[in-house]
């Protein structure tokens, strides 16, 4: 999500749908985020990786890049990779040197850790700290060292949110004194959006700028991301960046032509935004960031790093991508096809592709949840909506259960979050929420009527004063 904007404008969905409600399936992956705050409060250490198993060397290509610097060529590189980049912008200088950093590795669980193994939490808690201080320079080592185009955009996708964050914590402090008063709570609100607008300007700037002279669709997807909600008066270089280059360097993923479709409707361009659409319901599939960008950079960070310090350097991956993505605005999409809209056969026959792209094809739950409202317009068979809406029910259903999950207090339970997290990573949203609904033990139709049970009284919980918010 840009950085600037707390939220995204999001399709109504009515309280008489099936699916659930904008509270429901978030401005953002909701589900995303759980998993990678679990995987990121832990330390991870997932049995399979202690067994001693080598990891798989990288391409020839790559070895380059797969070569652990000692503390001298570190520092040399991270001093020349700041004189090299753009104004304005300096790598993040690391907690611990490289040096130190290795001297002593113990990883929060060891290969002979029992399972349920009691831990003192304070010493936990310091292990985890050191061992993410050391997670966090291996994976700036790689990224700053990269020539690939999306590990440096990574590089400074991470570097905007440490930014950001430390802009916007004295407003949010400011909005946690302002108790139910809501004149202040807007107020701080407004403060916190232009802070962190201000401190993601020159990142955002750098981004922009190296994405400009990329082809890489990936890279540029990214630099969209980043630019979005007018983040041109911050970072003028923004102003190169569209989705328009991005779906011609892209043309068979259905996201980047739904920016199109957006950017078409905003500008009363009714042509451009049916060709858009057109385009997104006939591509390939629904890509988003995560899968590639996980499996490029477990590639390429370096051979000696122990298999905590991955794990824990590709959450920190996943993270900043998940905080980098922007969803498309899907308005324009459910207007064009309204039920008065869909009258006309041609633009039936559009729109039946869009729901069907959506539904089949969906990244994420709002995805899916926009999907079936569009099926919804368009009068599919009731069996077929009631199926995709157990669907939904199902996955809403474990998503949530995922988001309640204790703090992991163990090597077992930190494992499990590992693999949830790896899952998210390498699957996205939807594919993550899929395999969790096999490994649950349960049906679709079972998960789907606890979900309606307890919908009613979460919502409830949610919009009282105080209530926890998706």
């Amino acid at each position: 999500m840009d950085p600037s904007s707390s939220e995204r404008p999001e399709p109504a969905l009515d309280e008489s749908s099936a699916v659930a409600s904008t509270a429901e399936v978030g401005p953002r992956s909701t589900f995303a985020a759980s998993v990678v705050a679990v995987v990121l409060l832990g330390l991870v250490l997932a049995l399979a990786m202690l067994a001693g198993a080598p990891r798989p060397s990288a391409s020839p290509v790559d070895a380059a890049t797969l070569a652990s610097p000692d503390a001298d060529s570190a520092s040399e590189r991270r001093t020349a990779s700041a004189a090299s980049a753009d104004a304005g912008f300096a790598w993040p200088t690391a907690e611990v040197s490289p040096a130190a950093a290795r001297a002593s590795r113990p990883d929060v669980c060891t290969a002979d850790s029992p399972a349920d193994e009691a831990v003192d939490e304070e010493e936990f808690a310091d292990r985890f700290a050191a061992a993410r201080r050391r997670a966090r320079e291996r994976l700036l080592d790689t990224l700053e060292a990269s020539t690939d185009d999306r590990l440096r955009v990574l590089g400074l996708v991470l570097k905007r949110d440490a930014d950001v964050a430390a802009a916007a914590l004295p407003m949010g402090l400011l909005g946690e004194s302002c108790g139910r008063d809501a004149a202040c709570v807007r107020r701080a609100a407004e403060s916190l959006a232009e802070a962190s607008r201000l401190a993601a300007g020159p990142t955002t700037e750098a981004i922009a700028r190296l994405a400009s002279a990329s082809r890489d669709a990936l890279a540029y997807g990214l630099a969209v991301d980043a630019c979005a909600s007018n983040m041109a008066a911050v970072a003028p270089s923004c102003r190169l960046i569209s989705p328009e280059q991005w779906a011609r360097l892209d043309p068979d993923s259905a996201v980047p032509w739904l920016h199109v479709a957006a950017t078409a409707a905003s500008r009363r361009d009714p042509a451009a935004l049916a060709d858009a659409l057109h385009r997104a319901a006939h591509a390939r599939g629904h890509r988003g960031h995560g899968a590639p960008v996980h499996d490029l950079l477990e590639a390429r960070l370096p051979a000696d790093i122990t298999a905590s310090e991955r794990v824990q350097a590709l959450a920190m991956a996943s993270a900043a991508v998940a905080s980098a993505s922007t969803l498309p605005d899907y308005s324009p999409a459910l207007e064009f096809c309204s039920r008065a809209a869909v009258r006309d056969s041609n633009r039936a026959q559009s729109c039946a592709a869009l729901a069907t792209q959506l539904t089949d094809n969906a990244g994420t739950l709002l995805d899916l949840a926009v999907g079936i409202r569009l099926a919804e317009q368009i009068d599919w068979p009731g069996e077929r909506l009631e199926d995709l809406r157990r669907r939904h029910d199902a996955y809403s259903r474990v998503q949530v259960e995922a988001m309640a999950e204790a703090e992991p207090r163990n090597c077992a339970e930190l494992a499990a979050a590992a693999e949830q997290g790896a899952r998210l990573a390498r699957l996205g949203e939807i594919g993550a929420l899929r395999e969790a609904v096999e490994l649950s033990g349960k049906t679709i139709e079972q998960l789907a009527s606890e979900e309606r049970a307890t919908r009613p009284v979460r919502l409830a919980e949610q919009g009282a004063p105080g209530g926890a918010s998706n």
